[in-house]
């Protein structure tokens, strides 16, 4: 059996059948993972399956550049395509908005 996930369904899903890790993302990081999902599946003509435990192995979301940085080689991950650059216009631990956006980013294993 399988399900036909939109952009606002499969956030849905997350927040709703996994709220202990409702924070692991934010709304904007979430948005960003799906338009990158979605870009892979167009480009490779392969569909992915909704596996939200492997997709927390798979992509991580950092708040700055610096935290980014501490953990990682970004010129490295960026030479690999392995990191998405994004707009954050939510704290991921409130959900309020912000007044000011911030860069964030999502960087694939």
């Amino acid at each position: 059996m399988k399900m036909t996930l939109t952009e606002t369904s499969f956030i849905r899903a997350i927040n709703e059948l996994f709220p202990s890790r409702k924070n692991y993302y934010s709304y904007n990081g979430l948005q960003t993972i799906w338009s990158y999902i979605e870009q892979y599946e167009e480009d490779t003509g392969q569909e992915t399956e909704f596996d939200y435990i492997e997709m927390c192995g798979i992509y991580d979301e950092f708040d700055s550049l610096k935290e980014l940085e501490e953990q990682h080689n970004l010129k490295r991950l960026k030479s690999e395509n392995r990191v998405i650059e994004f707009e954050q216009w939510t704290n991921r631990n409130t959900g309020e908005y912000l007044r000011k956006p911030t860069k964030s980013f999502i960087v694939i294993s």
